[in-house]
Protein backbone atom coordinates (compact mmCIF):
# COMPACT_ATOMS: atom_id res chain seq x y z
CA UNK A 1 0.00 0.00 0.00
CA UNK A 2 2.54 2.07 0.98
CA UNK A 3 4.55 1.33 -2.49
CA UNK A 4 1.23 2.30 -4.26
CA UNK A 5 0.85 5.19 -2.64
CA UNK A 6 4.73 6.59 -3.40
CA UNK A 7 3.83 5.66 -7.36
CA UNK A 8 0.34 7.54 -7.22
CA UNK A 9 2.52 10.71 -5.94
CA UNK A 10 6.12 10.06 -8.87
CA UNK A 11 5.73 13.10 -10.52
CA UNK A 12 5.83 11.45 -13.77
CA UNK A 13 2.44 9.60 -12.65
CA UNK A 14 1.37 12.84 -11.76
CA UNK A 15 2.02 14.53 -15.03
CA UNK A 16 0.54 11.78 -16.47
CA UNK A 17 -2.74 12.17 -14.07
CA UNK A 18 -2.88 15.89 -14.96
CA UNK A 19 -3.36 15.25 -18.92
CA UNK A 20 -6.16 12.87 -18.38
CA UNK A 21 -9.73 13.69 -18.36
CA UNK A 22 -12.84 12.99 -16.51
CA UNK A 23 -12.62 10.84 -13.40
CA UNK A 24 -9.45 9.69 -13.50
CA UNK A 25 -8.07 13.22 -13.72
CA UNK A 26 -10.00 14.26 -10.41
CA UNK A 27 -9.47 10.81 -8.82
CA UNK A 28 -6.81 10.39 -6.18
CA UNK A 29 -6.21 6.61 -6.30
CA UNK A 30 -3.47 7.19 -3.34
CA UNK A 31 -6.16 8.14 -0.74
CA UNK A 32 -7.12 4.17 -0.39
CA UNK A 33 -3.68 4.50 2.46
CA UNK A 34 -6.76 5.78 4.60
CA UNK A 35 -7.39 1.99 4.86
CA UNK A 36 -4.27 1.48 6.73
CA UNK A 37 -5.08 1.29 10.44
CA UNK A 38 -7.82 -1.29 9.29
CA UNK A 39 -5.81 -3.60 7.30
CA UNK A 40 -3.29 -3.27 10.60
CA UNK A 41 -6.05 -4.11 13.06
CA UNK A 42 -7.16 -7.17 10.71
CA UNK A 43 -3.66 -8.51 10.76
CA UNK A 44 -3.60 -7.80 14.97
CA UNK A 45 -7.01 -9.81 15.32
CA UNK A 46 -5.85 -12.57 12.84
CA UNK A 47 -2.89 -13.27 14.84
CA UNK A 48 -5.02 -13.20 17.89
CA UNK A 49 -7.44 -15.59 16.09
CA UNK A 50 -4.38 -18.19 15.38
CA UNK A 51 -3.10 -17.35 19.07
CA UNK A 52 -6.04 -18.31 20.84
CA UNK A 53 -6.25 -21.30 19.13
CA UNK A 54 -3.56 -22.68 20.11
CA UNK A 55 -3.23 -25.39 22.44
CA UNK A 56 -0.08 -26.34 24.42
CA UNK A 57 1.65 -29.16 26.10
CA UNK A 58 3.08 -28.98 29.76
CA UNK A 59 3.06 -26.80 32.68
CA UNK A 60 4.89 -23.56 31.07
CA UNK A 61 2.70 -23.75 28.19
CA UNK A 62 -0.13 -24.36 29.46
CA UNK A 63 0.29 -21.24 31.19
CA UNK A 64 1.44 -19.58 28.07
CA UNK A 65 -1.65 -20.64 26.03
CA UNK A 66 -4.17 -20.33 29.26
CA UNK A 67 -7.47 -18.18 28.24
CA UNK A 68 -6.36 -15.94 31.06
CA UNK A 69 -2.88 -15.61 29.76
CA UNK A 70 -4.29 -14.78 26.45
CA UNK A 71 -7.06 -12.30 27.60
CA UNK A 72 -4.30 -9.70 29.83
CA UNK A 73 -1.75 -10.31 26.78
CA UNK A 74 -4.47 -8.55 24.19
CA UNK A 75 -5.74 -6.18 26.85
CA UNK A 76 -1.94 -4.84 27.23
CA UNK A 77 -1.65 -4.83 23.52
CA UNK A 78 -5.30 -2.47 22.76
CA UNK A 79 -4.12 -0.31 25.69
CA UNK A 80 -2.65 2.01 23.00
CA UNK A 81 -5.90 1.52 21.28
CA UNK A 82 -8.02 2.55 23.98
CA UNK A 83 -5.45 6.07 24.87
CA UNK A 84 -5.65 7.28 21.14
CA UNK A 85 -9.72 6.52 21.49
CA UNK A 86 -9.72 8.26 24.67
CA UNK A 87 -7.76 11.47 23.07
CA UNK A 88 -9.38 11.33 19.79
CA UNK A 89 -13.00 9.82 19.35
CA UNK A 90 -15.09 12.65 18.54
CA UNK A 91 -17.93 10.89 20.81
CA UNK A 92 -15.48 11.55 23.70
CA UNK A 93 -14.34 15.29 22.54
CA UNK A 94 -17.80 15.99 21.88
CA UNK A 95 -18.97 14.72 25.34
CA UNK A 96 -15.80 16.92 26.76
CA UNK A 97 -17.05 19.97 24.95
CA UNK A 98 -20.38 19.85 25.87
CA UNK A 99 -19.39 19.59 29.88
CA UNK A 100 -16.36 21.33 29.97
CA UNK A 101 -16.03 24.28 26.29
CA UNK A 102 -14.28 24.33 23.69
CA UNK A 103 -11.37 25.73 25.60
CA UNK A 104 -11.00 22.16 26.69
CA UNK A 105 -10.85 20.31 23.66
CA UNK A 106 -10.14 23.12 20.69
CA UNK A 107 -13.40 22.01 18.54
CA UNK A 108 -15.55 24.86 16.91
CA UNK A 109 -19.21 24.25 17.20
CA UNK A 110 -20.68 24.58 13.88
CA UNK A 111 -22.87 27.96 15.17
CA UNK A 112 -20.06 29.20 15.93
CA UNK A 113 -18.02 27.72 12.72
CA UNK A 114 -20.57 29.60 10.60
CA UNK A 115 -21.82 32.67 12.57
CA UNK A 116 -25.11 33.12 10.70
CA UNK A 117 -25.64 35.96 13.01
CA UNK A 118 -22.05 37.95 12.21
CA UNK A 119 -22.76 36.95 8.35
CA UNK A 120 -26.02 38.78 8.32
CA UNK A 121 -24.10 41.95 10.21
CA UNK A 122 -21.98 41.94 7.03
CA UNK A 123 -24.71 41.68 4.89
CA UNK A 124 -26.36 44.67 6.48
CA UNK A 125 -23.22 46.56 6.46
CA UNK A 126 -23.10 45.89 2.40
CA UNK A 127 -26.23 46.54 2.03
CA UNK A 128 -26.30 45.55 -1.51
CA UNK A 129 -27.79 42.36 -3.68
CA UNK A 130 -25.27 39.77 -2.46
CA UNK A 131 -25.33 38.71 -6.29
CA UNK A 132 -23.69 41.96 -7.49
CA UNK A 133 -20.42 41.93 -5.91
CA UNK A 134 -17.77 39.23 -4.75
CA UNK A 135 -16.15 39.27 -1.19
CA UNK A 136 -12.05 37.43 -0.75
CA UNK A 137 -10.89 36.67 2.90
CA UNK A 138 -7.65 37.39 4.48
CA UNK A 139 -7.09 34.98 7.52
CA UNK A 140 -10.68 33.69 7.00
CA UNK A 141 -12.11 30.28 5.59
CA UNK A 142 -14.57 31.58 2.63
CA UNK A 143 -17.37 28.21 3.69
CA UNK A 144 -19.42 30.61 6.00
CA UNK A 145 -19.98 32.94 3.54
CA UNK A 146 -20.28 31.00 1.19
CA UNK A 147 -23.24 29.45 3.20
CA UNK A 148 -24.80 32.37 4.02
CA UNK A 149 -25.17 33.17 0.25
CA UNK A 150 -22.29 35.29 -0.45
CA UNK A 151 -19.74 35.23 -3.50
CA UNK A 152 -16.66 34.55 -3.24
CA UNK A 153 -13.49 34.80 -5.55
CA UNK A 154 -11.77 32.58 -3.28
CA UNK A 155 -12.51 29.20 -2.33
CA UNK A 156 -11.34 25.81 -1.59
CA UNK A 157 -11.78 23.11 -4.82
CA UNK A 158 -10.20 19.97 -6.44
CA UNK A 159 -11.80 21.36 -10.10
CA UNK A 160 -11.35 24.98 -11.17
CA UNK A 161 -9.50 26.23 -14.21
CA UNK A 162 -6.07 26.90 -14.16
CA UNK A 163 -6.40 29.92 -15.95
CA UNK A 164 -8.23 31.34 -12.61
CA UNK A 165 -5.39 29.93 -10.82
CA UNK A 166 -2.96 31.86 -12.88
CA UNK A 167 -5.47 35.24 -12.38
CA UNK A 168 -5.78 34.99 -9.07
CA UNK A 169 -1.75 34.20 -8.40
CA UNK A 170 -1.10 38.02 -9.49
CA UNK A 171 -2.80 38.90 -6.70
CA UNK A 172 -0.62 37.10 -4.03
CA UNK A 173 2.61 37.13 -6.17
CA UNK A 174 4.40 39.30 -4.02
CA UNK A 175 3.47 38.08 -0.96
CA UNK A 176 3.87 34.45 -1.91
CA UNK A 177 7.60 36.24 -2.45
CA UNK A 178 7.92 36.41 1.74
CA UNK A 179 7.17 32.94 2.13
CA UNK A 180 8.86 29.89 0.35
CA UNK A 181 6.48 26.91 2.17
CA UNK A 182 3.20 29.04 1.48
CA UNK A 183 4.40 29.74 -2.36
CA UNK A 184 4.96 25.83 -3.00
CA UNK A 185 1.81 25.30 -1.08
CA UNK A 186 -0.11 27.62 -4.11
CA UNK A 187 1.71 26.60 -6.75
CA UNK A 188 2.82 23.07 -6.50
CA UNK A 189 -1.14 22.28 -5.36
CA UNK A 190 -3.61 25.45 -5.41
CA UNK A 191 -6.74 23.75 -4.49
CA UNK A 192 -6.94 26.30 -1.75
CA UNK A 193 -7.67 29.51 -3.89
CA UNK A 194 -6.89 31.95 -0.75
CA UNK A 195 -5.28 35.25 -0.30
CA UNK A 196 -1.84 33.84 1.57
CA UNK A 197 -0.06 36.02 2.25
CA UNK A 198 3.77 36.79 4.19
CA UNK A 199 2.44 37.41 7.49
CA UNK A 200 0.07 34.35 8.29
CA UNK A 201 1.42 32.25 5.43
CA UNK A 202 -1.76 29.79 4.31
CA UNK A 203 -3.85 30.56 7.71
CA UNK A 204 -7.58 30.34 7.09
CA UNK A 205 -8.62 29.65 10.67
CA UNK A 206 -7.53 33.06 12.55
CA UNK A 207 -10.30 33.54 14.97
CA UNK A 208 -11.23 36.30 17.17
CA UNK A 209 -8.64 35.54 19.48
CA UNK A 210 -5.74 35.47 16.99
CA UNK A 211 -4.64 39.52 17.47
CA UNK A 212 -3.51 39.54 14.04
CA UNK A 213 -2.11 42.98 12.96
CA UNK A 214 -1.40 43.26 9.02
CA UNK A 215 1.41 45.50 8.31
CA UNK A 216 2.75 45.74 5.09
CA UNK A 217 0.46 43.53 2.61
CA UNK A 218 1.63 43.91 -0.55
CA UNK A 219 -1.64 43.08 -2.89
CA UNK A 220 -2.49 43.81 -6.75
CA UNK A 221 -5.80 45.48 -6.00
CA UNK A 222 -6.16 45.73 -9.84
CA UNK A 223 -5.96 42.02 -10.28
CA UNK A 224 -8.41 41.24 -7.38
CA UNK A 225 -10.79 43.99 -8.84
CA UNK A 226 -10.85 42.00 -11.91
CA UNK A 227 -12.04 39.01 -10.39
CA UNK A 228 -15.10 41.35 -9.63
CA UNK A 229 -13.81 41.05 -5.65
CA UNK A 230 -15.54 44.45 -3.88
CA UNK A 231 -15.09 43.64 -0.32
CA UNK A 232 -12.36 41.79 1.66
CA UNK A 233 -13.33 40.25 5.05
CA UNK A 234 -10.44 40.15 6.84
CA UNK A 235 -9.37 38.14 10.27
CA UNK A 236 -7.29 41.28 11.40
CA UNK A 237 -6.80 44.96 10.76
CA UNK A 238 -4.91 45.95 7.79
CA UNK A 239 -2.35 49.01 8.85
CA UNK A 240 -1.53 49.98 5.04
CA UNK A 241 -5.20 49.72 3.84
CA UNK A 242 -5.11 53.22 2.64
CA UNK A 243 -2.32 53.02 0.43
CA UNK A 244 -3.67 49.46 -0.99
CA UNK A 245 -6.93 51.52 -1.80
CA UNK A 246 -8.97 50.29 0.74
CA UNK A 247 -11.81 51.62 2.99
CA UNK A 248 -12.35 50.35 6.71
CA UNK A 249 -16.33 49.47 7.09
CA UNK A 250 -16.26 48.26 10.25
CA UNK A 251 -15.20 46.05 12.50
CA UNK A 252 -17.76 43.09 13.63
CA UNK A 253 -17.87 39.68 15.80
CA UNK A 254 -20.74 38.48 18.09
CA UNK A 255 -20.60 36.52 21.62
CA UNK A 256 -21.29 33.24 19.70
CA UNK A 257 -18.96 33.84 16.70
CA UNK A 258 -15.79 32.57 16.30
CA UNK A 259 -14.63 34.93 13.65
CA UNK A 260 -13.72 39.02 14.33
CA UNK A 261 -14.23 40.11 10.44
CA UNK A 262 -12.51 43.58 9.34
CA UNK A 263 -14.98 44.49 6.66
CA UNK A 264 -12.74 46.52 3.74
CA UNK A 265 -14.33 47.89 0.61
CA UNK A 266 -12.09 48.17 -2.33
CA UNK A 267 -11.91 51.76 -3.55
CA UNK A 268 -12.66 52.28 -7.64
CA UNK A 269 -9.78 53.60 -7.60
CA UNK A 270 -6.98 52.04 -5.50
CA UNK A 271 -3.45 51.86 -5.28
CA UNK A 272 -2.02 48.62 -7.03
CA UNK A 273 1.23 46.82 -6.43
CA UNK A 274 2.46 45.78 -9.67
Amino acid sequence: MALFYGICRWQPVVDIKNNLHGFLHYFQMERFYWIYPAGWYLEFAVCCSVWWGMRGKGKFFSVIFSPVFKLCVTAVMLFPTLQLIKVNSYLYMNVNQYNNGSGITGYISWESYYAEDLMQQLEDAIGKDMTTYRVAHLGICPAPALMHGFYTVDGYSNNYPLEYKHRFRKVIARELEKNEQTRLYFDEWGNRCYLFNGATGNAWMLGKNSQIVYERLEFNMEALKDLGCEYIFSCGEIKNAEELGLSLMGCYETETSYWRIWLYGLASQGAAVE
